[in-house]
């Protein structure tokens, strides 16, 4: 199956619902405060429409974006090497996961290196492993207020502030 281009698509409805309106493209390009010759480029799928200027032929055409783009799919959409779509990256989510959670295929934890000691165990010279949690109401603290007035200037002086301008 040929792939088709989705700018040719959406020109093809274009011109379809504007030919059933029964108006010229100097018409709709002046309702839709455009130049003619950009209505032609979008029909023949020369130009790829931005989507305020495919609202804009909507509104003149008194449809919606949605009428013009219906039917526009990943057929109409150039190919690339490898194609994924949100129904293969939850697949491939679920199967990682299940995978995960199957028993006896966890890899071992490795051995720390000479580089890293190993985690202490918890209370082991932790002073905080006895502590108990500030209660939920108790908000951290917080840090300073930062410096009321002007920046410094480069040379370290502060800028004075603004004149007030007389009314």
């Amino acid at each position: 199956m040929k792939r088709q281009d989705a700018a040719h698509e959406v020109g093809a409805r274009v011109r379809e619902i504007r030919r059933a309106t029964g108006i010229s493209q100097m018409d709709l390009a002046e309702l839709a405060t455009m130049h003619f010759s950009n209505i032609g480029k979008i029909e023949r799928g020369q130009a790829n429409p931005s989507l305020s200027t495919l609202a804009r032929i909507a509104t003149a055409l008194d449809t919606t974006v949605a009428e013009l783009t219906s039917g526009v799919t990943a057929v109409h959409v150039p190919a690339r090497d490898r194609q994924v779509t949100v129904r293969d990256l939850l697949r491939a989510r679920e199967e990682q996961l299940a995978r995960d959670a199957e028993p006896g295929d966890a890899e071992p934890t490795p051995a720390p290196t000479a580089d890293a000691p190993p985690d202490p165990a918890p209370g082991d010279g932790d002073i905080n492993a006895d502590a108990e949690p500030p209660p939920a109401d108790h908000a951290p603290a917080s840090a300073p207020d930062p410096p009321q007035g002007h920046p410094p200037r480069a040379s370290g002086a502060p800028v004075p502030p603004p004149e007030a301008e007389p009314r």
